[in-house]
């Protein structure tokens, strides 16, 4: 489901963050009001020979203060959020998953680590945070429980699966 989403979420970020998701690029506006047209030379105010005031070189509509845009908070508190739903909260409850499998580990389940290490719990030492593997017959291997990966599926005949080499075959 990853990968059905994320084209459109990647795209809908970058418009974000370029600022092309705003109110002006959709409508057509900016902060004051919809866009209009630059008056033709016909409509142009008579020139006066009155020399300006210093004081009043903008309009009086200029004059005002506009109120701070806040976009840009907007768009980084909705990258914020995409990347909360997106990211954070799967991996959470991956983890969730994971950490609950290790606290069931019991003897005589068959785990695999995160090396690739397949084994058989021979022991589980809570306080201390450790696991026994065994590996083979005689080989046993300690491994902290955060290094195994989880649970592996049983083979269809209850046995440890056996190479040609353990066999006797060449």
């Amino acid at each position: 489901m990853r990968s059905r989403i994320a084209l459109p979420v990647f795209c809908l970020s970058c418009l974000l963050v370029c600022g092309a998701w705003t109110p002006q690029f959709v409508f057509g506006q900016d902060a004051a009001g919809p866009v209009e047209a630059a008056p033709s030379p016909k409509e142009a105010p008579p020139k006066t020979a009155k020399p300006a005031d210093k004081t009043n070189d903008q309009p009086a509509a200029e004059k005002e203060e506009r109120a701070p845009d806040y976009t840009f908070l907007y768009m980084i508190g909705g990258m914020g959020l995409l990347f909360y739903f997106i990211i954070l909260k799967p991996q959470r409850r991956d983890r969730r998953k994971r950490d609950e499998a290790l606290n069931q580990l019991k003897k005589h389940d068959r785990v695999v680590t995160i090396g690739g290490i397949i084994g058989t719990v021979v022991s589980v030492d809570s306080e201390r945070d450790e696991v026994v593997l065994e590996l083979d017959r005689e080989t046993r291997v300690r491994f902290l429980r955060r290094s195994i990966q989880g649970p592996t599926a049983p083979s269809e005949s209850g046995e440890p699966e056996k190479s040609k080499n353990e066999d006797g075959g060449s």
